[in-house]
């Protein structure tokens, strides 16, 4: 004899399979159009030869993150271009070469929206972006290095290195923990086989993966006001050993010769962590000491540089948007885009003879 029990959760569970999956066939019928991926692990990337890691040629992808749709579209050479790119440079000015990490490429917004784009937006010139999430200085350095042997130097001006000093110092070190890309084009760091799975099963379901990185967004952008430094220790002399700075060192000679010997003029853009900007410290030379360290390393090589971190520091107390997205691994909001651009246009027409500016 069936139990009234068993049959009354049998109905249960078939209503809830039939209205998820009802969901999920309306969200792939009304969100089709721009082959929405709603997910925070980017199918974006392609082993490559020079650099380890580089971006897929010929994107074209619409996702979710951080609480807003983000286009991410490349041309040929796999370099991140805005959607609908039309803007026509001026022929007779020569580039802006721009190398960088996550921060350069512009997680969490539209490249349209990020610093290398404004600048060559507010300049009329042409900008190429070679920034790939997850780079260290050496593989930025390498990624301009390949670029210069297949574009050559002629047409290029200008060189910003984008150095993040929230993880660069780290990610410059020799063992840092490979990076892997996966069979759908992820960058991988040691999951199991249990997780990707997971993982690609939430990445395929539009109804998982609107939910879940949802309450996601919500959840690191309420923790992250609540939470301590996260990375405590780059805050303490302790941390800037003589390995972890000759490292570093090392990787700007070889951005600071690449230029010298290819006759281009180089800059560094110094981009401070997020926490040094909003959280609180003991003291203003904690705070500033990451930075710090940095700038006083380009001033030894000689390597003109621009330091974000005052600018952010005087922006973050006269308006209340915030200049990152405020999540744990948050990076430049449009307001940060924004205000790196104008610091980059003012240094490059500080170059300038004072009749052309």
């Amino acid at each position: 004899m069936q139990r009234p029990g068993l049959a009354h959760a049998a109905l249960i569970f078939l209503g809830l399979a039939i209205g998820l999956g009802s969901a999920e066939l309306l969200l792939r019928l009304f969100d089709s159009e721009d082959n929405v991926r709603t997910t925070a692990s980017l199918d974006i990337y392609a082993p490559s030869e020079c650099c380890g890691v580089a971006l897929k040629p010929n994107l074209s992808r619409a996702t979710f993150w951080n609480g807003k749709k983000v286009y991410i579209e490349t041309d040929s050479e796999g370099r991140r271009v805005p959607r609908h790119y039309v803007f026509d440079a001026d022929p007779t000015k020569p580039q802006i070469v721009f190398c960088g990490d996550s921060y350069t490429f512009g997680n969490e917004e539209n490249a349209a929206a990020t610093f290398p784009y404004l600048v060559g937006f507010e300049s009329e010139r042409r900008t190429v972006n070679l920034g790939v999430g997850s780079y260290s200085t050496f593989q930025e350095v390498s990624s301009f290095e390949h670029y210069l042997r297949l574009q050559g130097g002629d047409s290029i001006d200008l060189v910003f290195l984008c150095f993040f000093v929230g993880n660069d110092f780290t990610d410059n070190l020799p063992g840092r923990e490979p990076l892997e890309i996966d069979g759908q084009g992820r960058i991988r760091l040691g999951r199991s086989m249990a997780s990707d799975w997971l993982r690609q099963f939430v990445y395929d379901s539009r109804l998982l993966s609107t939910v879940v990185l949802r309450l996601r967004t919500v959840y690191l952008n309420f923790s992250y006001r609540f939470s301590t430094s996260s990375r405590p220790s780059l805050y303490e002399e302790a941390f800037y050993s003589a390995e972890v700075v000759d490292h570093t060192r090392r990787a700007l000679q070889r951005f600071r010769d690449l230029c010298a010997e290819n006759d281009l003029e180089g800059a560094v853009l110094v981009i401070p962590d997020k926490d040094q900007i909003y959280k609180k410290f003991a003291n203003d030379q904690d705070r500033h000491r990451p930075s710090r360290v940095l700038t006083q390393l380009l001033e030894e090589l000689e390597v003109p540089h621009v330091d974000a971190l005052p600018q952010f520091l005087s922006s973050s107390k006269a308006e209340d948007e915030p200049l990152y997205n405020m999540t744990q691994a948050g990076h430049l909001s449009v307001r940060g885009h924004r205000t790196a651009a104008q610091m980059l246009l003012e240094f490059e027409r500080g170059r300038l003879p004072e009749s052309e500016r």
